[in-house]
């Protein structure tokens, strides 16, 4: 077994442990912001959001900060994540607008005029 397959396992299991504040609840959000990760990694990283965090949590926190409160109290005392705290209508809608926030977030990086 090669050293690069132990390594891709690991971090696939190491992935499938990590929990999340908005783990399974923005899917078209989330597939966008992993295509662009290191644009938005960037812009993330020049904000105060807690490193200990998932990415996909920092892009929900930086997007919109109105999830602060439920996202520290999440992290920091085991509260509900986002699926038990909004119906699935509701984080639809969410999803939606985090992903059209992120797209323009994302068209403005890439296109911006020198």
């Amino acid at each position: 077994m090669s050293n690069n397959y132990k390594y891709q396992v690991n971090q696939q299991i190491d992935l499938r442990q990590y929990n999340s504040y908005c783990e399974d609840c923005l899917l078209r959000s989330i597939i966008l912001a992993r295509k662009y990760r290191n644009i938005l990694e960037s812009l993330i990283d020049k904000h105060k959001i807690p490193r200990n965090r998932s990415f996909e949590d920092r892009i929900l926190q930086f997007i919109c900060p109105a999830f602060n409160k439920p996202m520290d109290l999440y992290y920091d005392q085991g509260g509900p994540k986002m699926i038990q705290l909004y119906p699935k209508e509701e984080i639809a809608k969410i999803d939606e607008m985090i992903f059209w926030a992120l797209k323009q977030l994302i068209e403005l990086k890439i296109f911006k005029p020198s």
